[in-house]
């Protein structure tokens, strides 16, 4: 599975901020409400099923947060898990996006996906 999209609402210095990781789709996630839209690109410019993705930034400005943010998303465990999340990830096959949300709040913990089907 190819990481699409990554909202993360509050997390150690990350508040409320999106990262697209994708070439094939513009993702922004806004008053609750996600829009995906797929853009032109080159496929395998770096080869068959590579995909190349940068997170730069200034020293303290949140790299290593997001990659751990990232990974606590990928081994999801209901006992460590802290905060709202949303990721959008595209199957190997290519022709199907998953919308996980995550929404914690005192009682229960909830957690969705909602498959898109790409034309």
């Amino acid at each position: 599975m190819e990481l699409v999209y990554l909202w993360v609402e509050d997390y150690k210095n990350i508040k409320r901020q999106g990262f697209n990781f994708s070439p094939r789709f513009e993702c922004e996630f806004k008053d609750g409400e996600l829009k995906i839209t797929p853009k032109e690109h080159i496929e395998n410019f770096f080869g068959k099923n590579i995909n190349v993705t940068a997170i730069v930034g200034k020293n303290g400005s949140g790299k290593s947060n997001l990659l751990k943010k990232i990974i606590k998303n990928i081994h999801y465990n209901t006992d460590n898990f802290k905060g709202t999340a949303l990721s959008c990830w595209l199957n190997e096959n290519k022709n199907k996006l998953l919308v996980h949300s995550y929404l914690i709040n005192s009682e229960k913990q909830i957690k969705s996906i909602f498959p898109f089907t790409l034309f």
